[in-house]
This record gives C-alpha cells, sequence and structure tokens, in this order.
C-alpha cells in the first residue's frame, strides 16, 4: 500500500513536470535512453516539449563526451578535467533532484500503523 501511494505520487510528478524530469533524466546518463522514451510516453507530453527537453538534456552529455574524446586524442589535460567535472555534474544534479524529491515525500506522507496495516496519510 505505501509503496502504491509513493508511485502513485512519482507518477503525478512525471504528468506534472515532465519537461524538468526529461530533462534530468537525460542528463543521468547511466539511465537507458528507452527508458526515458517509455516514461515520456507515460507522461502524456506533447511531442514537441518531449523533443525540446530530450535536446537540452542530452546536448550538454553529448558535449562533455566529446571533449572527453577530444582530451584523449590531443593528450590535454585541461580538456580532459573539464570533461570529467562536466561528467560529475550530470550524475549529480540527477542524484540531488531525486533527493530532494524523495524527502519532500516523506514530509507530504506520514505512515500510521493501524491494525497491523501501514497506512500512508497526506499530512
Amino acid at each position: 500500500e505505501k509503496k502504491k501511494k509513493k508511485l502513485r505520487f512519482f507518477y503525478s510528478e512525471l504528468k506534472n513536470h515532465a519537461f524538468r524530469d526529461i530533462i534530468l533524466l537525460r542528463f543521468f546518463f547511466i539511465i537507458p535512453p528507452e527508458a526515458v522514451n517509455i516514461l515520456g510516453g507515460l507522461s502524456r507530453i506533447r511531442f514537441l516539449e518531449y523533443f525540446i527537453a530530450s535536446l537540452i538534456g542530452t546536448i550538454p552529455v553529448s558535449f562533455a563526451s566529446i571533449l572527453l574524446i577530444q582530451s584523449e586524442t590531443a593528450r590535454n589535460l585541461t580538456l580532459f578535467i573539464i570533461a570529467l567535472v562536466m561528467g560529475i555534474l550530470f550524475l549529480v544534479i540527477p542524484l540531488v533532484y531525486i533527493a530532494r524529491l524523495r524527502k519532500y515525500v516523506h514530509n507530504q506522507y506520514k505512515t500510521i500503523s493501524a491494525n497491523g496495516k501501514n497506512i500512508l496519510k497526506k499530512i
């Protein structure tokens, strides 16, 4: 029951803030693109908004990847450090967002034990 409520909350967040979430999911390059595509379809975001959000989220990650490859071929330590910092930022930004969202969910909902069952109630 508790997990279902939280999943419903995350699903409603995705529906209400799909543009922002698509950008953040594209930044988090560990997530397979197919998963982001499926979530985009579930969110009912309009195609143009999905396309623009994907573009905004994909360009910086691609740029960092290109810098990383170029730093290796040119043997340029400065480019390597810049690409490394960018890559780390693109991993950390979504993690911070997820942590804040989890904290928000935790603050919005409270688990109350009734008759041996956990019930999730909105505060």
